[in-house]
């Protein structure tokens, strides 16, 4: 089950003072429970990409807990 755009709010334990606000392109629900988080961009894959997925699962694993949750970087243009 995809779930697009899913608004969220996350505070890490590493930085209580800060709240994060972001969007999730796409949350998969599987049947098990697990979830999935797709990131889709567009042109040349860079650093910041990598790190802004690590937080939206963690976002993702803190809005879900107990819930397996991974994270897909998409890059649609690209023929790899």
């Amino acid at each position: 089950q995809p779930h697009y755009e899913v608004p969220f709010s996350f505070v890490s334990p590493e930085a209580p003072g800060v709240i994060v606000r972001g969007s999730i392109d796409c949350l998969v629900a599987h049947p098990d429970g697990s979830l999935r988080v797709l990131e889709f961009k567009t042109g040349a894959p860079r650093p910041e990409h990598a790190h802004q997925l690590e937080l939206y699962r963690r976002a993702a694993q803190f809005a879900f807990p107990g819930a397996a949750v991974d994270a897909e970087l998409v890059y649609p243009e690209r023929a790899d």
